[in-house]
């Protein structure tokens, strides 16, 4: 296994699209233990949702109105989708998992505007009527480290899930 870890080589390129948090990123218990969030993603496989809504939670900057400019080029090179097809195409790709977050997830309220980026609204995981907030209890911290070594990339949709299921029970152990 330890042999197993040294071949494991850091892609220093994959984290050049990816605007880093200041150490970390506070995500709640809630997006975890509510079924109906990261855990219906997981059994419903949509990987793509996950990813834009943990970029969503990154892009997030702790103002009172929940609300982030999504930046359709930024996105797609997050997600490794643009280069790959048309401007027109990956902003098809970006608009499917907003849609669902918001329709499916009730995690977001989202406004497209033709030719330019999207205006997102994070909702809260409690009362989807009222903007996100940071957590100030029950949450752990995302490292920017699982984008800058580009884990988001590697990782397969069940091992960013357990990632995160270690990182808050690590967050509360002694």
């Amino acid at each position: 296994l330890l042999d197993y870890f040294k071949e494991i080589k850091i892609d220093k390129s994959a984290g050049r699209a990816m605007p880093y948090a200041e150490s970390a990123i506070p995500t709640s218990w809630a997006f975890l233990e509510n079924p109906n969030l990261a855990g219906r993603m997981l059994s419903d496989s949509d990987e793509r949702v996950f990813d834009v809504y943990l970029l969503l939670l990154i892009e997030f900057d702790g103002n009172p109105e929940g609300r982030i400019i999504l930046d359709y080029d930024k996105t797609a090179e997050y997600l490794a989708i643009q280069g790959r097809m048309t401007r027109a195409a990956y902003r098809r790709q970006i608009t499917k998992p907003l849609r669902k977050l918001e329709e499916r997830y009730n995690l977001i309220k989202f406004q497209p505007q033709y030719a330019e980026d999207a205006v997102i609204t994070l909702l809260s995981y409690d009362d989807p009527e009222k903007p996100y907030s940071y957590p100030k209890e029950w949450y752990f911290q995302i490292p920017d480290n699982f984008w800058k070594y580009g884990w988001n990339r590697k990782l397969s949709f069940s091992a960013k899930f357990c990632y995160l299921v270690n990182l808050a029970y690590v967050s509360i152990s002694n």
